[in-house]
């Protein structure tokens, strides 16, 4: 009896429970708002930016683009001095705190990634469009799984199970593994591209979770110590100073696709949201801060990557994050993992490979600071010269953004598919009727009109198409004489199929064929 009241006495202990609870309250309990170029912006402005045409300081080498460019460079110099300067008295503080440190960001870590992975599994923050609670989506606002999968309750129920397990510090390490898995099913539901934008900050926190061992903040008992044991063996390379590395790295290399991809080559959609919520910009052009920010952004990602002064980034990285949640009115729980993953940087420090290879020889530490030198001037050059770069690799970017082709909206704007007429004309060639509903059919990029889906339609013989109708009318053929079914998809205007809640839209028609025909003029 005694047993059992230690363990329930365990359980409800307030050092385990309170700490994990209380932020998770805190970060629920902030109003859902919505972020990133994908979430704050309707899918059809989206396609209406995807090919704007860039702003003056994107098409030139400008004064404006120069002088970024250089006051880069001179920061991150000046950070990587700084970093070397205090570099010991840095280690003693964390020879002397690490301990207390790693709980702290432990508890950070594991709560803010698993609060995102349950404010998605519920819907609780959607993307523009969408009711709250209306859509799960895989962490994070723009991933609607509806769309994307029929399994979507199936994949938003195990996302809510990780994600409670991590904030409740139950089976940590596996429901780590299970988020590593589920950051795997994004690449196959969304594409490589879209997953690329999310997957360093998910599987840095998930990785640096497998691999260390129960805090006093996580909740243990006998049973769940096994599975614990069983999944740290499974991953033996994984000790604290190599998850740190493998941490700030992929956080660093995410943090500089997502400022080359959302920014550099999609600077008009930033434009669009720092116009329409009149975001302040202290008077500075709206190309001009969307530079900036694209600059930014990049030279942080890369100071991590490297290791230029690891905290002084993270921090200001921060700093930056929580002032535009701020002017934008965002909840803190849309970034909070990568606001944890910082914190927890600050917290743990750099990492190194090897704890010994921390104090550097004074030749080996300037050799190795030489070069970091010579790979920040490589990528100021790059910002200072982005023009050159940036129209041709922008040409080169897939036109259709995935994450648009599963967009359903409401039931009351569900597109319908919901018969086609087919009538002989003569002996190969055929009218075809389309009755559509929620669709409309046009030949351009897009038009401003309320309906999201917009597009044509394809006409298939067999497996070859043999038409595509820009309107709910037109002639098809020829039908080879043995075809005797037509099948009709519609299709988006960036030509992929327009999916909604129940699949993509695909009919097929049977042909009469007769020896009487209505001729044509």
């Amino acid at each position: 009896m005694s047993n059992f009241a230690l363990r329930i006495s365990d359980f409800l202990s307030i050092h385990i429970w309170v700490p994990s609870i209380g932020i998770t309250v805190l970060l629920l309990s902030a109003q859902p708002a919505l972020s990133h170029e994908a979430w704050l912006l309707e899918p059809k402005t989206m396609l209406e930016l995807f090919d704007a045409p860039l702003s003056g300081v994107w098409q030139s080498v400008s004064v404006v683009s120069v002088s970024i460019a250089a006051a880069l460079f001179l920061a991150m110099v000046l950070a990587e001095y700084l970093d070397r300067r205090f570099q010991p008295l840095e280690q003693r503080l964390d020879r002397k705190y690490r301990d207390r440190m790693r709980h702290i960001a432990l508890l950070i870590l594991r709560v803010t990634l698993g609060s995102m992975m349950i404010a998605a599994a519920i819907g609780f923050n959607p993307r523009y469009g969408t009711e709250i609670f209306a859509e799960p989506t895989l962490f994070v606002p723009d991933l609607e799984l509806t769309g994307a999968t029929t399994a979507a309750s199936i994949v938003a129920g195990i996302q809510l199970l990780a994600g409670a397990a991590l904030v409740l510090g139950l089976y940590v390490n596996l429901a780590s593994v299970v988020t590593i898995i589920l950051v795997a099913v994004g690449f196959i539901l969304f594409g490589p591209q879209i997953m690329l934008s999310y997957a360093g900050h998910l599987l840095a926190p998930a990785i640096i979770l497998i691999a260390e061992d129960p805090d006093r903040f996580e909740h243990n008992n006998p049973r769940d110590a096994h599975v614990e044991k069983l999944v740290q063996r499974a991953f033996p390379f994984l000790t604290l100073e190599r998850s740190l590395v493998m941490m700030r790295v992929m956080t660093g290399l995410t943090f500089m696709y997502l400022a080359v991809m959302d920014k550099f080559l999609h600077s008009p959609q930033l434009e669009a949201i720092i116009e329409s919520h009149f975001m302040p910009t202290f008077g500075i052009p709206p190309e001009a801060l969307v530079f900036v920010m694209a600059a930014v952004e990049l030279a942080g990602g890369f100071a991590l990557v490297v290791g230029i002064a690891e905290r002084l980034v993270a921090g200001f990285l921060i700093g930056a994050m929580l002032f535009f949640a701020l002017v934008l009115g965002e909840s803190p729980l849309l970034h909070a993992n990568i606001i944890g993953i910082l914190i927890a940087i600050i917290l743990l420090g750099p990492g190194y490979i090897d704890t010994k290879q921390s104090l550097r020889p004074g030749r080996e530490r300037i050799t190795f600071a030489t070069v970091r030198i010579v790979a920040v001037a490589v990528v100021a050059t790059s910002v200072a010269l982005s023009s050159l770069w940036v129209s041709d690799l922008r040409a080169r970017v897939p036109a259709a953004d995935a994450r648009l082709v599963h967009y359903t909206g409401s039931e009351a704007t569900q597109p319908r598919l919901d018969g086609v007429k087919i009538t002989q004309l003569d002996d190969q060639f055929f009218r075809v009727d389309i009755a559509t509903r929620g669709f409309l059919f046009t030949a351009n990029q897009l038009r401003a009109d309320d309906l999201p889906f917009q597009g044509h339609a394809h006409v298939y013989a067999g497996s070859t198409k043999i038409a595509t109708l820009y309107g709910r009318e037109g002639i098809v053929g020829p039908v080879p004489d043995d075809v005797t079914i037509l099948t009709i998809t519609l299709m988006n205007t960036l030509h992929c199929y327009v999916s909604t809640n129940n699949g993509v839209l695909i009919i097929e028609a049977l042909i009469h064929r007769s020896t009487e025909h209505n001729y044509f003029n």
